[in-house]
C-alpha cells in the first residue's frame, strides 16, 4: 500500500545560486518505509522569482538493494510550435527529427546548459540538466528523448505507468517506443521532451545516497533519509 502527502507548498529561500521561489510537492512512500523493499518517492515542481522553473523527481530510499540504479522518466509536453536546440561547444544547432542524446556525451555551455526551447516568437528556455551542483551532487548521466506529440494519439498521455522497462542499461528506457521507424521532424512542432536520470543508490556508511535507514533518537528509531534529486532547470533565454 501507498501512503500519500501532498499536495503542500513550501516556499524556497534565496541562496547565493538560485533567486527565492516557491515548491508544489506530492510524496508518494510505502506504508513500510524505510523497511527494505520500501520506496518513498515526492514531486517536486519549483518555481523562481527570474521565471525559471524545476521538475524534480526525487528518492527518499530504501529499495530491495544497495546496488540499485534508479530511472524515472519525466515526461514534459510544452504548448504550442517549439524547437530543440542542442550545443555543440560553440553554436546552437537546431535537433532535426525525433531521437535520443545522453547528457555525458553532449556539451555545455558556461551556465551548463546543454538544451535550449526556442518558440515561433524565439522566446524559450535554457535546459539545464542535474550536474555535480547541489542538490543533485553526484549527476544525473540522464538520457534525452525528443518526440513529436500528436494530439490524436496516446504516446504517454495516459500510459506513462506502463511504458519503462524493468532493468535495461541503455537507451531503452520507454520513450524511444514514441519514435517513428522513420522519425519525424521536430523543428517548428509540437514536442515531447522525456528525461531519464540515471541514479545509483548507495548505502556505504558516510557516503548514503538514494538510501534510507532508522536511527535511535531520544531512544526512538525515527527514519533517516539520504534522498537523490533528478530533473531539469529551465531557465528563461535573456
Amino acid at each position: 500500500m501507498l501512503a500519500f502527502d501532498g499536495p503542500k507548498i513550501e516556499a524556497i529561500e534565496a541562496t547565493a545560486d538560485q533567486p527565492a521561489g516557491f515548491v508544489l510537492i506530492q510524496n508518494f512512500r510505502s506504508e513500510l518505509w524505510p523497511q527494505p523493499c520500501n520506496y518513498n518517492y515526492e514531486q517536486r515542481y519549483e518555481f523562481f522569482e527570474d521565471g525559471s522553473f524545476r521538475p524534480l523527481a526525487v528518492n527518499l530510499g530504501r529499495g530491495c538493494g544497495d546496488n540499485g540504479t534508479y530511472r524515472p522518466v519525466t515526461r514534459i509536453v510544452f504548448p504550442g510550435k517549439n524547437s530543440i536546440n542542442t550545443w555543440d561547444g560553440s553554436q546552437w544547432q537546431p535537433w532535426q527529427s525525433e531521437g535520443w542524446k545522453l547528457q555525458r556525451e553532449q556539451s555545455s555551455t558556461a551556465d551548463g546548459a546543454q538544451l535550449q526551447l526556442v518558440g515561433e516568437d524565439s522566446a524559450g528556455y535554457a535546459i539545464i540538466p542535474g550536474t555535480l551542483q547541489p542538490p543533485f551532487e553526484r549527476g544525473d548521466d540522464a538520457y534525452y528523448y525528443v518526440t513529436k506529440h500528436h494530439s490524436d494519439i496516446d504516446e504517454g498521455d495516459s500510459d506513462l505507468v506502463t511504458i519503462g522497462p524493468c532493468c535495461n542499461d541503455d537507451y531503452q528506457q520507454g520513450p524511444e517506443k514514441f519514435i517513428d521507424a522513420t522519425p519525424e521532424s521536430v523543428v517548428n512542432s509540437e514536442l515531447v521532451l522525456w528525461y531519464v536520470a540515471q541514479i545509483h543508490n548507495d548505502a556505504q556508511p558516510g557516503s548514503e545516497f538514494c538510501w534510507a535507514d532508522y536511527e535511535l533518537v531520544d531512544g526512538v528509531y525515527q527514519p533517516k533519509t539520504f534522498p537523490c534529486y533528478s530533473g531539469p532547470r529551465f531557465v528563461p533565454i535573456q
